[in-house]
Order: C-alpha cells, then structure tokens, then sequence
C-alpha cells in the first residue's frame, strides 16, 4: 500500500490530527508545527530536518506558509488529488 504523506505545520490538536489520520489507511500523519513554528520566528537549527520532510511531503497542511518556500517538493501534485476533513473538538 502506498502511503500519501501528510505534513502538518499549525498546531491543531490530537482529535484533529486523528481526524486527518482516520480519512484513510493510506495517510501518514507527520506533524511538524514546532519545527514550522520555530522556522516562522527564524530559528533555523531544524531546517535541514523539516527540509527533508517537506520533499517527501504530498499533502501539507497548516494555515500559515513556511519562511523557507524555496525547498523542491516535487511530491506535490496541485489540484490533482485532496480531501476535506472538518476538525472539531466540541
């Protein structure tokens, strides 16, 4: 089974991130947001890390771009394939 890597860089909560990961076997959830977080107030010591992550990364998902938008994701197939997944903790 082919997996499609999930990349997830805000802070959305367990429930949240189980929500993505219940979609479908096939997802692997990789949640990022402290190394997003970090990159976004200009704490590079994890880019070489969140650099790598992002290459191998088909779906990111995160409400805020990263500082770093040159990095090759050449995974990514826009407009090709998506879900929709409504996060909710009430």
């Amino acid at each position: 089974m082919e997996l499609v890597n999930v990349l997830v860089t805000s802070s959305i909560g367990d429930e949240c991130l189980r929500q993505i990961t219940s979609v479908s076997p096939k997802i692997k959830v990789t949640d990022v947001s402290d190394l997003a977080r970090a990159e976004r107030r200009g704490n590079f010591a994890f880019k070489e890390q969140l650099d790598a992550l992002l290459v191998e990364a088909e779906v990111i998902y995160g409400f805020r771009l990263l500082k770093n938008d040159k990095v090759p994701r050449p995974r990514i197939e826009l407009g090709t394939r998506g879900f929709s997944v409504r996060c909710s903790t009430n």
